[in-house]
């Protein structure tokens, strides 16, 4: 399911908006391997701080129960393609056909 979602995708975006993608994700990368090397030295450990700990500790604690609540609607929508296949197949044909016009 989810390979058929991405070929979908890819085959309906413009290769400009692609290329944009890709290079997102590749910054993305680059930030995730330089960051940690460079943070150091950047910001000195002495700088760190209880409130940036307790705001750090909150963001991760939101992202958590984002990923928690993005996980539990895709349950939830599987878990409706198996109990109402074709109440979820005619929506993805109206989302389709609204896509591309």
């Amino acid at each position: 399911m989810a390979s058929f979602f991405i070929g979908r995708l890819i085959y309906f975006l413009d290769p400009s908006v692609l290329t944009g993608l890709s290079c997102a994700v590749m910054i993305l990368c680059l930030a995730d391997y330089l960051v940690p090397t460079l943070a150091p030295r950047v910001f000195g450990s002495n700088k760190w701080t209880t409130e940036q700990q307790q705001r750090f500790h909150e963001i991760c604690g939101n992202l958590v129960k984002t990923q928690r609540r993005v996980l539990g609607w895709w349950k939830r929508l599987f878990a409706l393609k198996e109990e109402k296949p074709k109440m979820v197949r005619s929506f993805d044909d109206l989302s389709n056909s609204t896509f591309l016009f």
